[in-house]
């Protein structure tokens, strides 16, 4: 009698915890979806919503005009210099305070003590080639999606009995892009680019409770799990057209603007609830294919050029520039599952100020720059600005060329400090003839 009484309470147990484990499933997918009014899957970077310049170390300064020539279509398709077949390759590591989560305060982690990740790899590679009038580039870039530090949350009570929550977060994105420059006149070069982004995202999230349940009387250790993980694989084209005018011998203009086409996004969404002990596993998989539109951006930004004569048969110079880069994020539109999520993003407008000193032979090149750059951030209730302090040193020697750069971003989100420590570097190689 008390082994069938312990089946049937056995059964119970098994219908009950299966109703609360579709229950629970249930209330964290609706919670998912709710958090993603908080959330950009498409594109989650650390440091800075808007594209950071960071593919190559002479942009780290903070001004694309001072960008190394090989990487410089990636900003200004305008910019590929003329000149021999130039390869570069670029590493980059940053160490970063998450600045983007699980739609926690609109991208602020609501947690004692800073989460802190660091971030290694090749960040660029690219080629350019220039002639008279016509000058081509291709590379690939990496763009400034990084991987978060895993957190897990422990909630221990009555006999040994405890609750906790992790979760992971990891995306890239990889950008392809060729451009040309065609320059009509001395004073005049039209450039334009087209780029394919490739981007991933994944998100896995576990709640796990242990606790002591009375089954017929007795106390039985049951372990839950429930889960919610998200994969999602987005793609678009970005086409730019650009342009450099130079006003006089030591003065050039350029701008340049970036219309990427509507993206296509492919989304997988796993929610799960599993109790071994009592052989219950249960999943839900969800499919959809969605689109979204990413921000148009305008760049502007002109540079001065100073001689400073030479001595010992170096000639020297101090170049100041300053830009400024329109991001129009009120075009963002964001699709989940086939509905459009409400977005409360403003537009924002970069400005940067850098200067570059350096002394040049014939087979020989030094450059030392500095900058500042003030990059608002488009989440509108959270009013964050971030500002850049930005470095680099450079060299050439023959057909080797050298690029080390520094940027620390730093700034506040409703009370939490933000950190974020950059460094680049460039290496190149010119193929034939002597770079200019």
């Amino acid at each position: 009698m008390p082994r069938a009484m312990n089946n049937r309470g056995e059964k119970k147990i098994n219908y009950w915890l299966q109703a609360i484990g579709i229950c629970l499933m249930f209330s964290l997918a609706v919670s998912a979806q709710e958090q993603t009014f908080d959330y950009r899957l498409e594109e989650t970077p650390a440091v800075s919503w808007n594209a950071l310049p960071f593919v190559d170390a002479r942009a780290v300064a903070g001004i694309s005009l001072l960008a190394s020539p090989a990487l410089s279509a990636a900003f200004n398709p305008a910019l590929i210099p003329a000149g021999p077949l130039q390869l570069t390759a670029t590493l980059k590591q940053v160490t970063h305070e998450a600045f983007q989560y699980w739609g926690v305060n609109q991208g602020v982690i609501a947690a004692s003590g800073a989460q802190r990740d660091a971030d290694f790899g090749i960040s660029a590679a690219a080629g350019t080639w220039g002639g008279k009038r016509f000058r081509l580039a291709a590379g690939y870039s990496l763009s400034a999606v990084l991987r978060f530090p895993d957190f897990e949350q422990r909630w221990n009570y009555e006999y040994d009995q405890y609750y906790s929550t992790s979760g992971t977060f990891s995306g890239k994105e990889d950008v392809f892009f060729a451009a040309a420059a065609w320059q009509p006149a001395s004073f005049l070069t039209l450039g334009a680019r087209l780029a394919y982004r490739s981007g991933q995202r994944r998100i896995s999230l576990v709640d796990f409770d242990s606790s002591y349940y009375n089954i017929g009387g007795q106390w039985v250790l049951r372990e839950i799990a429930v889960g919610h993980s998200e994969n999602h694989r987005t793609s678009l084209w970005a086409p730019a057209l650009g342009f450099s005018l130079r006003l006089s011998p030591a003065w050039t203009f350029a701008a340049a603007f970036d219309y990427p086409l509507e993206g296509k996004a492919h989304r997988t969404v796993v929610q799960s609830f599993d109790n071994p002990a009592d052989r219950v596993d249960i999943s839900i998989d969800q499919e959809s294919r969605d689109s979204f539109s990413e921000p148009a951006t305008l760049l502007v930004g002109t540079a001065y050029r100073f001689r400073l004569g030479g001595v010992s048969r170096a000639d020297k110079f101090l170049r100041l520039a300053a830009e400024t880069r329109a991001t129009f994020w009120s075009d963002y539109r964001y699709e989940f599952f086939g509905q459009t999520q409400p977005r409360d993003l403003r537009n924002t407008v970069e400005a940067a100020v850098g200067m570059e000193y350096g002394a040049f032979t014939a087979r020989r090149d030094f450059f030392v720059r500095f900058g500042f750059r003030r990059d608002p951030q488009p989440l509108r209730a959270a009013g964050a600005t971030l500002s850049a302090w930005c470095g680099g040193i450079g060299g050439r020697w023959h057909r080797w060329s050298g690029d080390f750069g520094l940027a620390l971003y730093s700034g506040s989100v409703r009370g939490y400090a933000q950190r974020h420590l950059l460094a680049v570097f460039t290496l190149g190689y010119a193929w034939k003839g002597e770079q200019s």
